[in-house]
């Protein structure tokens, strides 16, 4: 079942009504007394020195207003009168308000009917935030008649620092207000302070992003330019009060052009160039401009200003014309909007030049504050798109990186079988060639010497036939070798014992066995186990056949202290000398085969105590495994 909306429609269009409805209301007494404005645009002047406003009989000269110095005047440094009328109806008299669109000089004073209202200093010097705020004030109806009414207005300035005077509004104050100059504000002021908060957090999240990467220098940039613009904004909106002279100029020169050198940097990293002789030069022209506003006379002032913004001005569209030029093969949104950008920056730059040159309206709005924000703005679509690019460049280059280590892994997975499989041949080789060693030494000898005995006929068929079942025996060791123990020892010694049954049961001993649980020798390979049969089967078989023993006994146990498994095998029959070198080979194949196993023979006999063959195997400390039962 659908879920209810949260806000019906019916509720948001009454609220929405209700907004406008307030909206209409607030201003409604406004417009309603719009038609008592009076906009001043032809008054009278005379140029005098005197503190108050000069007597009818001046010469009084018609001028228009606006009226620029530079055009109507150039080359006057001093004190402008002007002179207008304005009528106030008949009737009860309101409070009136006193409009100019901006400071156009470095002082206004106004009079009302002979009497002083204000001076322009409540709105501080022109020079320093050159933001061309309205100005605003309230006229109280003392100072006001019914019908004709006589305004003045002091204009201290200079003509080529294009003083003048702007059109004036006069009428009720909540008229002036909302039609002039709260309107002006808005556009003049407050979105001035609207662009730089958004640059102050597009600055900051832009320095935080490269904070977090610090490779690309782009974003870093633009979060300088961004906070530089900001700064300048609110050096604009807020100059610090200052009594120097040469401070005030600085801080003027740096509210100007603070952003532009990051700017021009910048336009180059988005670009990708970085060239250290140029960025040093743009930021020598910073500082020599603050040097060179620091020098005294406003005329040398006025020149160092307008020379930098033209410089700045020609290096912008320069750096930007370049860069366009640049991306101008991507055509996607961020290269659109910085040449839009561009274009705007240059006619809002015209426009400006012009209203100040006296080619356009002298009323109108600056609008170089609006062109620069949307500049930054276009150049940091451009740090996205690059930073996207990144992004998309380093997830390519990931998924290019895993395809290589997953094929890198394929083949170094292929190769190690390869390796294996070559390993595994090489061990059956190995292998093979050591059972066809131990055959011909082992079994093909015995063959040999039981050929030799037949062709021979020097020895009986009980003799052959005990010949044949040694070789019998050497065969099945070989293949027990061959039969994987786990590293059991028990599991060897119970094959030794099973392979010997018959022979010990032929030789009517008796036979004892005792195998402790051994621990696991991770080394018992193929060659070891047949090693260890060997010596053990040629003790027992030397035991049973020469001895002529009535008890044999084979047992093994590990002795932990010395890490060694022990294997015994007596018997009690006749012993020997082992001492005596001529009595074949056995003995000395045993010592040989134990001594490649790195274990320790120990042989004690004598010709009436029988013998012990003694086999110590050293052994790694591991978990015991319970040797094979009994029931062989």
């Amino acid at each position: 079942m659908a879920g209810r909306p949260i806000l019906s429609a019916r509720p948001v269009a009454a609220l929405l009504a209700s907004a406008a409805l307030a909206s209409a209301l607030a201003h409604a007494p406004g417009a309603a007394l719009a038609g008592e404005v009076s906009v001043i645009e032809h008054a009278q002047a005379v140029a005098s020195d005197a503190p108050q406003p000069p007597p009818e009989d001046a010469p009084w000269q018609p001028v228009s207003l606006p009226d620029h110095w530079r055009l109507s005047r150039p080359g006057f440094d001093g004190r402008l009168w002007y002179r207008a009328r304005f009528d106030v109806p008949e009737g009860p008299i309101r409070t009136h308000a006193l409009y100019a669109p901006r400071l156009s000089a470095g002082q206004l004073r106004f009079f009302v009917n002979g009497r002083p209202l204000a001076w322009s200093q409540a709105y501080g010097d022109p020079r320093p935030t050159d933001l061309h705020r309205p100005l605003v004030f309230t006229v109280p109806p003392a100072m006001l008649r019914p019908g004709g009414n006589v305004i003045h207005v002091q204009v201290i300035g200079r003509a080529d620092r294009h003083a003048g005077l702007t059109r004036l509004a006069i009428g009720p104050g909540i008229a002036v207000r909302q039609q002039y100059y709260e309107p002006r504000y808005d556009w003049q002021v407050t979105s001035v302070a609207v662009f730089a908060g958004a640059l102050l957090v597009s600055g900051l999240v832009a320095l935080f992003f490269w904070r977090g990467e610090g490779r690309d220098p782009v974003p870093f940039w633009f979060g300088v330019t961004a906070l530089s613009w900001t700064l300048s904004a609110w050096l604009l909106l807020w100059p610090p009060a200052t009594s120097s002279e040469a401070l005030r100029d600085v801080l003027a020169f740096a509210a100007r052009h603070l952003y532009a050198t990051p700017l021009l940097v910048l336009c180059l990293r988005v670009g990708g160039r970085r060239m250290r002789a140029v960025e040093a030069g743009l930021w020598s022209l910073f500082a020599i401009g603050c040097a060179a506003s620091a020098v005294d006379g406003i005329a040398y002032q006025a020149g160092i200003g307008g020379a930098a913004s033209l410089v700045y001005l020609a290096l912008i569209v320069g750096f930007l014309a370049w860069l366009v030029q640049l991306r101008r093969r991507d055509a996607d949104c961020p290269c659109v909007l910085l040449s839009l950008a561009l274009v705007t920056l240059v006619l809002f730059s015209g426009y400006d030049w012009a209203r100040w040159m006296g080619y356009a309206d002298f009323d109108g709005l600056l609008l170089a504050p609006f062109a620069t924000p949307f500049l930054i703005l276009a150049l940091g679509a451009n740090v996205v798109r690059r930073h996207a690019e990144a992004r998309r460049a380093i997830e390519r280059a990931n998924r290019e990186l895993e395809q290589r280590v997953a094929e890198k892994a394929h083949e170094i997975e292929r190769t190690w079988r390869r390796v294996e499989q070559a390993q595994r041949e090489q061990a059956v080789l190995r292998e093979r060639q050591r059972i066809m060693a131990d055959m011909h030494d082992g079994l093909g000898s015995g063959l040999v010497s039981l050929a030799s005995i037949v062709q021979a006929r020097s020895a009986d068929l009980g003799e052959i036939e005990r010949r044949l079942d040694d070789l019998l025996t050497e065969l099945r060791a070989t293949v027990d070798s061959l039969e994987p123990v786990e590293g059991d020892l028990g599991v060897v010694l119970g094959n030794i014992r099973y392979r010997m049954r018959s022979a010990i049961e032929a030789s009517g001993a008796r036979f004892q066995w005792k195998v402790e649980p051994l621990p696991l020798l991770d080394d018992l390979t193929p060659d070891r186990v047949l090693a260890i049969q060997r010596i053990v089967l040629e003790a027992l078989a030397n035991a049973l056949h020469h001895s002529r023993a009535g008890e044999v006994a084979l047992s093994a146990h590990a002795d932990d202290a010395r890490s060694e498994i022990v294997i015994r095998v007596t018997d009690d029959g006749g012993g020997f000398d082992p001492t005596d070198t001529g009595r074949g080979r056995g003995l000395r194949s045993m010592r040989e085969r134990a001594s490649k196993l790195g274990a320790t023979l120990d042989i004690r006999s004598a010709p009436t105590d029988g013998t012990e063959v003694k086999l110590r195997l050293s052994y790694r400390k591991a978990e015991p495994a319970q040797s094979i039962a009994d029931a062989h």
